[in-house]
């Protein structure tokens, strides 16, 4: 119980920094330009006009684009890297995820949320038999993998047996990557194509994420209860 308590008021603070970012975005910067988060090239603009405060704005977007599924996180990872380089984009986007997906993973738990469960249920029949090193290796891996929704894999978590800390070592490990490919490719878009950098990115990813589920499948099966042969 402690624990939800603890939850909950982080949870509450989290949204009372996100409405005073909304309001401060706004109230601040929207007369310089319309923010649209599904293109690059408009964050990248909007996140120069915010100055000094560029690299908290890159940190709560992509932590809201998080907790909130429907918001594009990409656009905004590749405009981090286009902004401020391949490393220390790659930071502000680590740092972003990290808080997000924490947030998704403490919502889901206290929420208990239905739908999330069913998400889990339709890809991953046996997660309930799962235990705590194999859902990690699943986090890691789902990390890895573009085709894998980052942020219901978060809500998802929180419904399993997995431990917060385990969950966060699992999604740190597993968005390094990612991380640096977005950055990278986004630098690399302001002087090549948008297009083909997004498509190389994205290949990258699932070879990247294919090799480390199949590794985790292996390293994990001997944790998995066996059947009986003579069944």
């Amino acid at each position: 119980m402690k624990l939800s308590k603890i939850l909950i008021r982080n949870i509450l603070l989290f949204f009372a920094l996100i409405i005073f970012f909304i309001w401060g975005w706004f109230d601040h910067f929207s007369v310089l330009l319309p923010f649209d988060w599904s293109d690059p090239q408009n964050v990248v603009e909007s996140i120069r006009a915010s100055g000094a405060i560029g690299p908290f704005v890159i940190i709560a977007s992509m932590a809201l684009a998080i907790v909130f599924s429907p918001l594009p996180s990409a656009p905004i990872a590749m405009a981090a890297g286009a902004t401020y380089g391949h490393f220390e984009g790659t930071l502000y986007i680590f740092m972003g995820s990290l808080i997000g997906s924490s947030f998704a993973f403490g919502i889901s738990r206290i929420m208990r949320f239905e739908t999330a469960r069913v998400w889990l249920e339709e890809r991953f029949p046996k997660w309930e038999l799962s235990d705590q090193r194999r859902l990690m290796w699943l986090v890691m891996a789902s990390r890895l993998m573009p085709f894998v929704s980052f942020d219901l894999m978060s809500y998802a978590a929180g419904v399993t047996v997995l431990s917060y800390w385990r969950f966060l070592l699992a999604t740190a490990i597993g968005i390094v990557p990612a991380s640096f490919l977005l950055a990278h490719f986004g630098d690399a878009a302001m002087e090549q194509s948008f297009t083909i950098n997004v498509v190389l990115a994205v290949v990258l990813a699932a070879i990247a994420g294919l090799w480390a589920f199949k590794s985790g499948n292996n390293k994990c099966s001997k944790f998995l209860p066996q059947e009986d042969p003579d069944k």
